[in-house]
């Protein structure tokens, strides 16, 4: 399938006229193909090789989401969007998990326009482990949750994430007393929801979350103790970085993190490529189910 019109991409694909089908034809057939079976030939097709390149034995992973114009539906509320004309129209959010060393799409998942469920699709991926086990994922600043974190340690994944520098609100940092400068600390963060004078009057060590607020790992008495190495760095004379990582400095050292990090960007050409070189933007179908069919082809095809 390239840019043109479905009857063009018959005629082309199709040389014996006399045995052309139709452009209805195609599309009833195409509604008996199952998403899932994509995602299984994904997955049995990256799992058939045995030579792939590690750096000090892990894989680097890197989660991100894109997002995917297709075709109006003002009677689908999930695909919604308004830009800033207030002008509608229909978006789907397409979330992977990359190998930024051997270039291939290990895990993926499709969300709505909202992108509500960026930290919840990585979790899956993680719960759901489609990817080696000697793994380490690596995301931007949108994955800044203490439920994904804990999410991580609580099933064995070493992770590097980006998160918000100590002075910005909502950072997980702004509420530790923490050095203007760089750093590689170790921190610890007792998390809960109980609003006692012990809780409230001791901020440096408890952190009170909101009940809206997803959270899935609190013990019997309703507290959770989150152990984070935390890192801090310069990138410019007046502005810093900060990392967050369950990984010990035997594994790696900052200088290490940093390039870790940075091979992060490498899932941003990746979405390119998929999305333009490869041609997942060309859709044939109107329908959302078609688009999200299309969307994990596409995945398979990058690989």
């Amino acid at each position: 399938m390239q840019s043109k019109s479905l009857n063009s991409e018959l005629c082309e694909y199709f040389t014996d006229l006399d045995s052309l089908p139709t452009a209805s034809a195609l599309c009833q057939q195409r509604d008996k193909l199952d998403i899932s079976a994509f995602q299984r030939i994904m997955h049995l097709f990256v799992n058939a090789f045995d030579d792939y390149k590690t750096w000090k034995g892990y894989h680097v992973l890197a989660c991100d989401g894109s997002d995917v114009n297709i075709a109006y539906d003002e009677k689908d509320e999930d695909t919604k969007r308004q830009n800033g004309n207030n002008k509608p129209f229909s978006q789907l959010h397409i979330n992977g998990l990359y190998d930024c060393i051997n270039h291939v799409f290990w895990d993926t998942s499709i969300d709505t326009a909202t992108k509500t469920r960026e930290c919840a699709a990585l979790m899956k991926m993680i719960m759901r482990h489609d990817y080696p086990v000697n793994s380490i994922i690596t995301a931007d600043r949108g994955y800044e949750k203490y439920n994904l974190m804990a999410c991580c340690i609580e099933n064995n994944q070493k992770f590097v994430f980006r998160i918000k520098d100590i002075n910005v609100f909502g950072s997980i940092l702004s509420n530790l007393n923490l050095p203007h400068e760089e750093f590689d600390l170790d921190v610890t963060k007792i998390l809960t929801r109980k609003q006692t004078n012990e809780t409230k009057n001791n901020k440096d060590k408890f952190t009170i979350m909101k009940k809206e607020s997803d959270f899935d790992y609190f013990d019997d008495d309703g507290f959770y103790e989150l152990n984070l190495r935390v890192v801090r760095f310069k990138i410019t004379k007046e502005t810093y970085e900060c990392l967050v990582t369950n990984l010990t400095r035997d594994e790696f050292d900052l200088n290490e993190l940093k390039k870790m990090y940075h091979m992060r960007w490498n899932i941003e050409t990746a979405f390119k490529m998929l999305k333009y070189i490869i041609g997942m933007m060309s859709f044939h179908s109107k329908n959302v189910i078609s688009y999200n069919r299309k969307s994990m082809q596409q995945f398979y095809y990058i690989v």
